[in-house]
């Protein structure tokens, strides 16, 4: 998907808030497997380029597995990651990534 979209960026260290114009683009993936092993897996990447900052570009993604186990019992992998090539705070990562491990049971 793609299109244009107004986002309002405010810093945790203080300063005015901005309203920034940027094109979009997400490229989304889902897979479900029905049968044992029930798998669903998830893939997201967006991108933006920032068209009032010229050359900024950022990209927000997370790829998520869950896994049934045994019935109602999930293990829950998710995979994150950011990124922006001009952050508000000037020194700041410029790249951030981490990764969640979890287990979920549904009680019916």
């Amino acid at each position: 998907m793609s299109g244009f979209v107004l986002n309002q960026e405010k810093s945790t260290a203080g300063g005015p808030s901005k309203t920034l114009a940027e094109v979009y683009g997400q490229i989304q993936f889902n897979f479900f497997k029905f049968c044992n092993p029930t798998l669903d897996l998830n893939f997201r990447q967006t991108f933006f380029a920032g068209l009032a900052q010229n050359g900024r570009i950022r990209n927000d993604g997370q790829t998520t597995l869950n896994w049934e186990i045994i019935s109602d019992l999930k293990l829950n992998v998710s995979l994150y990651n950011n990124f922006d090539s001009s952050p508000p705070v000037a020194n700041s990562r410029k790249f951030d990534y981490g990764y969640v491990f979890g287990i979920s049971y549904t009680f019916n």
